[in-house]
């Protein structure tokens, strides 16, 4: 399944399209949005996705049934990336990793409805858990996974290695999807009420 793109109007007139990326059209976009971030920032990133062979590699690999990717478009341009990936085995395929990249200077509403649609990707694929995997250093993300029902599994110590060979801890998250997306559900839809209401 190829997910639609969905547009949504944001607080003082932006816009926001989360849509699928191709191989075709958008490895330039990606490349230039993960060089684009901050050293630290690209410490969290799980592939080298900064070069075009990788990045165009993982393209390749989405397929509409285990392994799914949308970007989002702020005022067309690229501040956020997100994976949705069903484990490889046959015990565990209704599992899957969910990954999510946001530029630091975007609001916390461009990552939760990123994961909002990547949630709805899991759903249509009968997919019932979700796990992510963070270094403990990535607070604000940690932060949104707990907000939108994600609670601590367990730590693989030293288990990243950075660009620098620096280990990392890498902590374990998940949730029942049903109930990330209930709750995802309720906190955007608050969002729309404030921002109907002209408090942003």
């Amino acid at each position: 399944m190829k997910p639609n793109p969905e547009t949504f109007e944001l607080p003082e007139g932006h816009t926001l399209r989360v849509r699928a990326p191709t191989p075709e059209t958008d490895v330039d976009a990606l490349v230039h949005f993960f060089t684009g971030l901050p050293p630290e920032e690209r410490n969290y990133l799980r592939c080298d996705v900064t070069r075009p062979d990788t990045c165009l590699e993982r393209l390749r690999q989405l397929d509409g049934k285990d392994h799914f990717r949308l970007v989002a478009e702020l005022d067309g341009r690229l501040v956020a990336d997100g994976t949705l990936d069903r484990e490889p085995f046959f015990w565990s395929r209704h599992v899957a990793a969910v990954r999510c990249v946001i530029a630091p200077e975007v609001r916390p509403e461009v990552g939760k409805r990123l994961l909002h649609e990547l949630v709805a990707l899991g759903h249509q694929a009968h997919i019932e858990l979700l796990y992510s995997e963070v270094m403990p250093e990535q607070t604000e993300h940690i932060a949104m996974l707990v907000e939108t029902g994600f609670v601590y599994e367990a730590t693989r110590h030293r288990f990243a290695k950075d660009v620098r060979g620096t280990y990392h801890d890498v902590h374990i998250m998940s949730n029942d999807l049903e109930r990330v997306w209930q709750r995802l559900e309720q906190q955007l839809e608050d969002m729309d009420m404030r921002d109907l209401s002209g408090h942003a």
